[in-house]
């Protein structure tokens, strides 16, 4: 059995309190284990009511699910590996939304939310659509609710208003989060790259009027001057070995299997790369290692957005870029976990001045980290560790 925060069991009350409503909790506050414990509460009386009702649990990885198991074995004192298909006499699914769809929908009662903003998304809205008049209670945890796109509003309406927010300074003070640091590394304007990217996309900047042309170019954009640019990589895998010698944990994000493959051949064998794609078992053990210390540092491709807990890790290469707040948060927030003679998380962003499109995403990043109260220091691209 594990003690509640304060904080997490006021929300966990707020849930019991709301048949229908969303809990935004930043990262490491452990929204997950306050999902399950609202579950747990609200089973008796769903029961008494709807003896047959079962909880149905949807995530968008399986990683998340199986981080929500192992919530329910904490509260409930259960062996780490066990089998866990019903609580309380209750049936339980964790499924992703793909398959819940062939789950008995009619016959859910709870029905739990992870990473609720997915859920303006045609396969998420449609298990909500379909539950039955049983269902009872429909919850969502987020770190990031609020979307940044025209469905913003659909979150809201699918699951209902946010009824608890567990602030940044909560996890500060109980000590389960640090402070942030951020270097942005300035590359200055490259008329030179303009001129390629112009080339391969087959129509320049100054010339795109539709939206197929815009995608064309962004396309460009983000090939040769993300994904392949050589001294961007090579800045990247600097970093790696500088803060592997310095004694750190790093993890470093970038966009492609590719790009992570480039910059591992600069980095040597301790270093490890991990992905989306991998097999669950190889992914986990990868994963494990680097919580252990034996691997210090991992390049993870399209892994770092949601349910990734590696709290070891205190340096993060930020080489993905983009511009949605919500994936921002989440990635940087991979480092700011309290461990051992941890005192912040030092977080590595590219401020690129080449292309107006990618100088506008970094403004965005630079405007939230403001917001989030990181430290924010600015250093020349060809000066940096």
């Amino acid at each position: 059995m594990i003690q509640l925060y304060g904080y997490q069991q006021h929300a966990a009350e707020a849930l019991l309190n709301a048949p229908a409503g969303i809990v935004q909790a930043p990262c490491r506050s452990g929204k997950t284990v306050i999902g399950a414990a609202a579950v747990l509460d609200a089973l008796l009386a769903v029961r008494e009511s709807f003896p047959a009702g079962r909880v149905l649990w949807i995530a968008n990885t399986t990683d998340q699910l199986d981080q929500a198991q192992d919530a329910f074995r904490l509260l409930l004192d259960l062996p780490r590996n066990s089998r866990l298909t019903e609580i309380k006499g209750a049936p339980i699914h964790f499924a992703h939304p793909s398959g819940a769809k062939n789950l008995p929908l009619d016959e859910v009662a709870i029905l739990v939310v992870d990473e609720c903003h997915h859920v303006a998304a045609a396969t998420w809205r449609a298990i909500i659509e379909r539950c039955g008049l049983w269902l009872t209670h429909v919850w969502g945890l987020s770190a990031t609710p609020n979307r940044d796109d025209e469905r913003r509003k659909d979150v809201y309406d699918l699951i209902g208003p946010i009824v608890y927010r567990i602030d940044r300074k909560d996890l500060e003070r109980d000590g389960r989060i640090v402070g942030g640091r951020v270097t942005f590394l300035r590359f200055e304007p490259d008329p030179m790259l303009l001129a390629r990217i112009n080339a391969a996309a087959g129509i320049a900047l100054e010339d795109c009027e539709c939206d197929r042309d815009k995608h064309r170019h962004w396309h460009a954009v983000k090939a040769l001057g993300l994904v392949e640019h050589e001294r961007r990589n090579n800045l990247i895998a600097r970093g790696v070995v500088h803060h592997v010698r310095e004694g750190d944990f790093v993890l470093a994000l970038v966009s492609t299997i590719e790009q992570a493959k480039s910059i591992i051949r600069q980095t040597g064998s301790q270093v490890k790369v991990v992905s989306s794609r991998m097999p669950k078992r190889w992914r986990r053990h990868i994963l494990d290692a680097f919580r252990e210390g034996s691997i210090p540092a991992l390049i993870a491709v399209n892994l770092a957005d949601e349910g990734l807990d590696v709290p070891r890790a205190n340096v993060l290469l930020h080489g993905a870029a983009g511009r949605a707040q919500g994936k921002t948060e989440q990635r940087t927030g991979r480092v700011l976990t309290a461990f051992r003679d941890k005192n912040h998380g030092h977080i590595y962003d590219f401020w690129d001045e080449w292309h107006p499109w990618v100088q506008n995403q970094a403004r965005q990043r630079l405007r939230l980290y403001k917001k989030l109260g990181y430290e924010i220091e600015f250093k020349f691209a060809r000066t940096a560790a």
